[in-house]
């Protein structure tokens, strides 16, 4: 029973129609009512394009009627009255997404059993227009009233493709998705087909589901569910599937699944996994850039179609192009005012890498201890070199394909941090001596106004005492403003270990990849686990903020010019 309809409002509405009561009693007519909510998409194709407001139909298309018959066992003429009794409040009835989902649950087996052969499904995807988008479809009407009044042209020509939908309550069901095409132009639930351009462009989200293949949609639900996985327990996409296929599915629904679905796409598979949470994070980003997310239509597979787009956001993303690049809060940043009022801002940073080898190659020359020969076949990468704020918030990431060299640390710096204002004042590195060494010889003072210092512990354990290089350029006691009044040290030298630990868990995930998935996978985990661990340190009180990018990014200042 709905909990927006009381029983005295449902014996109001049937009073006036005394005969209702003789075909459906209060139970059944209050599952009338329910099921007319799942079937609103289907009854607003009958509404004439370009309403405003969909009001309830006066009478209900033959293949409804016959739902109601096989679900309620009840004839046309009894349905047709229960409608014209119960129709102003089973229309005008606004029901919570919870509740939806409960009618799902009480009806979706009839719509397993009479839907299909009655062209009627349970989602019914369709596009979110009835009229052409194409500026080029509006002309001068012939019929107006007023003459010269432009109009949009109503879509009328339909396409309706059998679909499998993953939901997160029901498991994989069949669907219908419908396509409506316009002269220039093919409309579906999620984006719409210029044929002109061969364009794939998508509606404004959010989408509660997505469309990620011709026959599979994929709820939104499901895809945060494996994102969630991914972020928090380093599951692969075949895992992903796996739990899926093994622990979400109702195999209560097997049996009754038509013959035909049950031998068609009934489980998800790696690829549908990967083709889905990457349009899901597409999606998300234009949406969050308030841009429209436009795809190649013409596609051997849908990896295909999703690579130049995974290559133009991982070229965003490349230096400065993480969320929280600017980050500073109380944990990385301190600020200090000095006896004339001006403050000093002294954000610290670690780095750390990831490494695909055994063992860290120190020192060793970037084009390795090998001549020189011709490479038939893929380059793999050394390692993955992160940027951590002290707070544990990862300001960007590079990946090596040479070893760990100085220069090519160097390289990363500059590179994440286009000018010398945006330079943090702290950069720890366990090779900072080596590093400072090349600086100094090379009369490279880019990094002149940062500290360039060896973590604590590597400091005492990893570094040996009569290493001069060390003493005199990365010893952290050289610079007071790292410690506390109190003689501790006022950042994290170690922050970035844990980073460290936990983008190591996808090491098996990331072996194999494609380079623009690989890069795409491994920013997107990135940015969303800042994310989280700015949440944190917003409970914790720890003032989380970003700079502004403008005034790290601006150009130089002559005092900084050397």
């Amino acid at each position: 029973m709905s909990a927006k309809i009381s029983v005295s409002t449902l014996i109001s509405a049937l009073a006036a129609y005394p005969e209702a009561e003789k075909h459906l009693d209060i139970d059944g007519c209050f599952k009338f009512i329910e099921l007319i909510q799942l079937l609103k998409p289907t009854l607003s194709l009958y509404q004439p394009p370009g309403t405003a407001e969909y009001l309830p139909l006066a009478r209900l298309p033959i293949n409804i009627l016959d739902f109601f018959k096989k679900c309620l066992n009840i004839e046309h003429e009894s349905a047709k009255i229960i409608w014209e009794a119960l129709c102003p409040i089973a229309w005008d009835l606004g029901v919570p997404s919870g509740d939806m989902q409960a009618f799902g649950r009480r009806y979706l087996q009839f719509f397993l059993d009479h839907g299909g052969a009655l062209g009627l499904a349970f989602y019914n995807f369709m596009p979110p227009v009835r009229t052409c988008l194409d500026p080029g479809c509006n002309s001068k009407s012939r019929t107006a009233k007023a003459a010269g009044v432009p109009y949009s042209r109503e879509l009328a020509e339909e396409l309706v493709l059998p679909v499998s939908v993953f939901t997160q309550d029901f498991g994989p069901i069949p669907d219908l998705s419908r396509g409506i095409i316009g002269c220039n132009t093919r409309y579906y639930a999620n984006y719409y087909v210029s044929k002109k351009d061969s364009t794939r462009t998508y509606y404004h989200g959010p989408f509660e589901f997505i469309h990620t293949a011709t026959h599979v949609f994929i709820e939104k639900r499901t895809l945060d569910l494996f994102t969630t996985m991914m972020l928090t327990s380093w599951t692969s996409a075949g895992n992903c599937a796996r739990i899926y296929n093994d622990g979400l599915a109702l195999k209560s629904l097997s049996p009754s699944l038509p013959a035909l679905f049950s031998k068609s796409h009934v489980s998800l598979d790696v690829e549908d996994v990967w083709d889905g949470v990457s349009l899901h994070w597409l999606l998300e980003d234009a949406e969050e850039r308030d841009e429209v997310l436009e795809l190649v239509q013409d596609a051997p597979s849908q990896a295909k179609r999703l690579q130049p787009a995974l290559h133009a956001r991982n070229l965003r993303m490349a230096g400065p192009g993480q969320e929280a690049w600017s980050h500073a809060c109380d944990l990385c940043c301190w600020i200090e005012t000095r006896p004339n009022g001006m403050k000093t801002y002294i954000r610290s940073t670690d780095e750390e890498i990831l490494i695909d080898k055994d063992g860290v190659c120190d020192g060793k020359p970037e084009e390795g201890n090998q001549t020189l020969r011709a490479r038939f076949g893929r380059k793999r990468t050394h390692n993955e070199e992160l940027c951590v704020a002290s707070c544990g918030v990862i300001l960007g990431r590079a990946t090596f394909y040479g070893s760990e060299a100085p220069n090519g640390v160097r390289t990363f710096w500059k590179k994440l941090f286009p000018t010398r204002r945006s330079l943090p004042s702290v950069l720890w590195h366990d090779n900072n001596c080596r590093i400072a060494v090349m600086l100094d010889k090379e009369g490279d003072t880019y990094f002149s106004t940062s500290a360039l210092p060896v973590d604590v512990f590597h400091f005492k354990s990893k570094h040996k005492a009569s290493d001069e290089d060390c003493n005199k350029f990365c010893n952290p006691v050289r610079w007071p403003e790292l410690c506390t009044p109190e003689g501790t040290w006022r950042f994290n030298s170690s922050a970035a270990e844990q980073a460290n630990a936990w983008i190591g868990g996808y090491q098996a995930i990331v072996r194999e990849m494609q380079a623009d998935r690989y890069e795409f996978f491994l920013d997107e985990m990135i940015k969303r686990r800042n994310r989280n661990i700015i949440k944190d340190l917003e409970k914790k009180g720890k003032a989380p903020h970003n700079i502004p990018r403008e005034e790290l990014l601006r150009p130089e200042t002559p005092e900084l010019v050397e």
